[in-house]
């Protein structure tokens, strides 16, 4: 409430409640992935799991410039699956989770069920983000700080290789920024950012 102001933090508390009561789905709160059953060798650089506000999916959606029903998403540690849920909901073409802590990845099979999305209109690998290789359809990127500054560098590094195999207009979106310095080093075009008082909500990326 500090940072963001009243009427927006209760804003974002209301969606909160909202988002998972209307789908009878869990997906609110904060947990640790047990590192005992974490997919590839970056245990240590991932955060701690937190939904995404809905509240402010909303606004970064409305001023995301893509066709949705044409455009493939990706979330880069995708958790108990809201972001993916969310991102149903826009009827993108595609919608794909990476998630490489395998009781999150559970989770999330769990809420995508009781949100009784069609199986083929969301996909969830549990693996790392590193491993992962992005389709070439891959336009829209999703991160809500996931993961420590290293592993960022080598997404980003990931899906330029990707643009240059597959050239096409691609965006970020890269929310609770932490590490903009990644992104501006490369020069990425910035076409939308939110900030609520002294809070940097998020940003928007065109390659």
């Amino acid at each position: 409430m500090r940072k963001r102001g009243l009427i927006p933090t209760l804003k974002v508390i209301w969606h909160e409640y909202a988002f998972d009561s209307k789908y009878s789905i869990n997906t609110r709160g904060r947990s640790q992935p047990n590192p005992h059953n974490v997919e590839g060798n970056n245990v240590n650089s991932g955060k701690e799991y937190q939904g995404y506000s809905y509240y402010f999916f909303k606004i970064f959606m409305k001023n995301l410039p893509v066709n949705f029903s044409e455009s493939a998403f990706i979330d880069f540690g995708s958790g108990k699956g809201r972001v993916l849920i969310m991102a149903a909901e826009y009827k993108f073409k595609r919608v794909i989770g990476i998630e490489y802590a395998e009781d999150l990845f559970k989770e999330s099979l769990i809420n995508i069920r009781s949100a009784q999305f069609e199986s083929e209109a969301i996909e969830i690998v549990n693996a790392d983000v590193l491993d992962y290789q992005i389709p070439d359809i891959a336009n829209v990127f999703f991160f809500f700080n996931p993961f420590d500054e290293d592993v960022m560098d080598n997404v980003l590094n990931n899906i330029d290789a990707s643009k240059l195999k597959a050239p096409r207009d691609m965006y970020i979106v890269y929310t609770s920024p932490t590490f903009e310095s990644c992104f501006n080093t490369r020069g990425y075009e910035k076409v939308f950012e939110l900030n609520n008082g002294a809070k940097n909500e998020g940003i928007i990326y065109k390659l």
